[in-house]
């Protein structure tokens, strides 16, 4: 019996958790670029440069915390090297503003 309750928690919590991952592209891609972070930046200043609108701000912001393992608050530091997690749709920005 107690064996069939771990199997059902943890199913549940696989459950409950799933659905997060697969709402928010930035965590299912396996492409990221490398952030030097610069004396003032936060994640939410970083995710509002890379993303595309306000949903997707939000998204990246939650993925750089997850994707980096910081912390509760998500305190980085000036010359701290983090992961931002890159879609098609960031590529295609990028190149327009390059032009």
């Amino acid at each position: 019996m107690e064996r069939m309750m771990g199997l059902l928690l943890i199913v549940l919590l696989v459950a409950w958790v799933s659905p997060l991952n697969l709402s928010n592209e930035y965590l299912r891609t396996d492409d990221f670029d490398i952030v030097t972070v610069k004396s003032g930046e936060n994640v939410w200043s970083i995710a509002e440069r890379y993303a595309v609108d306000d949903k997707s701000v939000r998204d990246l912001a939650t993925a750089i915390h997850e994707i980096n393992a910081l912390d509760n608050d998500a305190r980085i530091e000036a010359g701290q090297k983090i992961k931002v997690p890159m879609t098609d749709i960031m590529y295609s920005k990028a190149k327009f503003a390059q032009k």
